[in-house]
C-alpha cells in the first residue's frame, strides 16, 4: 500500500444531497429536465443570458439557504485535527461551496462555484468575486468592460480550467488514499482523472460512499460503503488515522 497519510476526498452531489440540494443523477437528478440542461449550455448563456441566470439564479437562492452537512463538516474536522505528517486534500465536482464553508481549506473546485460571478469576456482582467444576487430583475454587466457577468461554473460545451485539471492529476498520483463519494464517476475528464482501476493498482487505498452501488467500479475499491456520506464518513475518517479526529 502506499502512503496512507496522503488522502484525497473526491466528492460529488450526493454529499451535498442532505443539505437538501438535488443532484445530477438518478429520479429525481437534475438532468432529468430537458429545461435544466438547457440552461447549463454555454450556448444558452451566450444566446439567451436570460434564460441562463434564470437557472443559476434560483441555484443560488437554494444554496444560500442551505448548511453544509455532517459530512462537509467531518472532513473540515478531521482536516483541522490531522496528526503531523497527514494530509487531506478535497476535489469537488459541485459547484455549491459547502466543502469551503464548512471549513475546508484548499478546496478544487472542479466545475467552478455558482456562488461566483465572473466576466464572460476571456480578456477581461475582473476576478472572479463571490456573489449571492440571483439577479433576477437585470443581467449583471462587467463594470471594465462592458460585457455580461455570469455565473463562475463550467458550462456543457466549456473545458475544465487546466490549473485544476493539472492539481487534481498530481494529488491522484501522490496520494495513498482516496475517497470516492457522492459520485458515480460518470462524467468526464473526472471520470478519466480519477482513473479508480489505475489508483487501485497503484496500491492506493480505494474507498467507495455512496447510497449507489459502485457497479462496474466494485471491484477496484478495498471499501465499499452504500450509505449516505453522512453516516459513513466520520467512521472512516477516524480509522485512517487510528482513532485520531
Amino acid at each position: 500500500m502506499r502512503d496512507a497519510k496522503k488522502i484525497v476526498v473526491f466528492s460529488g452531489a450526493g454529499i451535498s444531497a442532505a443539505a437538501g440540494l438535488r443532484t445530477y443523477r438518478g429520479p429525481d437528478g437534475l438532468w432529468n429536465d430537458a429545461a435544466i440542461v438547457k440552461a447549463a449550455e454555454a450556448l444558452t448563456l451566450k444566446t439567451d443570458p436570460r434564460f441562463s441566470w434564470d437557472h443559476w439564479g434560483g441555484m443560488r437562492r437554494q444554496i444560500a439557504g442551505a448548511e453544509p452537512t455532517l459530512a462537509h463538516l467531518a472532513l473540515a474536522q478531521f482536516e483541522a485535527g490531522l496528526p503531523e505528517g497527514y494530509s487531506l486534500s478535497i476535489v469537488t465536482q459541485n459547484v455549491d461551496g459547502l466543502h469551503t464553508r464548512a471549513g475546508s481549506s484548499g478546496v478544487i473546485e472542479f466545475h467552478g462555484n455558482v456562488m461566483k460571478t465572473r466576466c464572460s469576456n476571456p480578456k477581461c482582467t475582473l476576478l472572479p468575486f463571490a456573489d449571492s444576487e440571483p439577479h433576477a430583475d437585470s443581467l449583471p454587466v462587467c463594470t471594465m468592460c462592458g460585457h455580461g457577468l455570469r455565473p463562475d461554473v463550467v458550462l456543457f460545451g466549456e473545458t475544465v480550467d487546466s490549473n485544476n485539471v493539472a492539481a487534481a492529476k498530481k494529488l491522484m498520483k501522490e496520494c495513498g488514499v482516496l475517497i470516492v463519494v457522492g459520485t458515480t464517476l460518470e462524467v468526464q475528464p473526472a471520470k478519466s482523472i480519477v482513473d479508480i482501476k489505475k489508483r487501485f493498482y497503484s496500491g492506493v487505498k480505494t474507498i467507495w460512499v455512496n447510497i449507489t452501488p459502485a457497479g462496474a467500479f466494485h471491484w477496484s475499491f478495498r471499501e465499499v460503503h452504500t450509505s449516505g456520506a453522512d453516516k459513513a464518513l466520520p467512521d472512516i475518517l477516524a480509522r485512517l488515522t487510528g482513532g485520531h479526529k
